[in-house]
């Protein structure tokens, strides 16, 4: 019994190393990230929609793009902003917080569908991923750290609510599924 709890704390322990490792790589050196036109722009939008919340006004514009057609980030960015400096290192820190998110998913879908090594060494692996790593420091819809998490964690309520035969997992898959919809529209 105390090798069990043993095994298992040293799990838990294991993953949250993961998961703070995986949250300051990204975050490491990123005020010397060159702003990229996607996240100027991006953040652009969020600054216009703090200071005009009505997107039904005839003299809303969205900064810099006369027609900018994926606002739906801008308005999470500005939600998220709202509670954080608003600036570009702000403007990226909500990517990296929902990329650390994914290798939390990552884990319960390994642990899921094969046992809870397997979900360790998956989370490992997405924690490590250089491409993740790249667009996870980047504020922007193209970024997709938030699509990412939600379209994830829609997999994986949806596998949970078919194993278990629970209705609540797919209805909140089918949630994640239309927020993670909504982060590209």
């Amino acid at each position: 019994m105390a090798n069990k709890n043993i095994k298992k704390s040293a799990l838990i322990i294991f993953l949250v190393f993961i998961l703070i490792f995986a949250f300051f790589i990204r975050l490491v050196g990123l005020q010397q990230v060159e702003l990229l036109f996607d996240e100027y722009a991006d953040f652009s939008v969020a600054i216009t929609i703090k200071e005009n919340l009505n997107p039904f006004d005839s003299k809303y514009t969205y900064g810099i793009i006369d027609d900018f057609d994926q606002t739906r980030f801008s308005y999470y960015l500005t939600a998220f902003l709202l509670f954080w400096r608003f600036d570009t290192m702000g403007s990226r820190i909500i990517s990296i917080i929902f990329a650390t998110l994914t290798v939390l998913v990552v884990y319960f879908i390994g642990k899921e569908l094969f046992n809870k090594e397997t979900g360790l060494i998956s989370a490992a692996l997405m924690a490590f991923s250089v491409y993740h790593i790249a667009f996870s420091r980047l504020a922007m819809t193209s970024g997709d750290s938030v699509f990412l998490f939600f379209y994830l964690t829609s997999g994986y309520f949806f596998y949970k609510g078919m194993k278990c035969k629970k209705n609540f997992y797919i209805f909140l898959s089918a949630i994640f599924t239309g927020i993670s919809i909504a982060t590209k529209l």
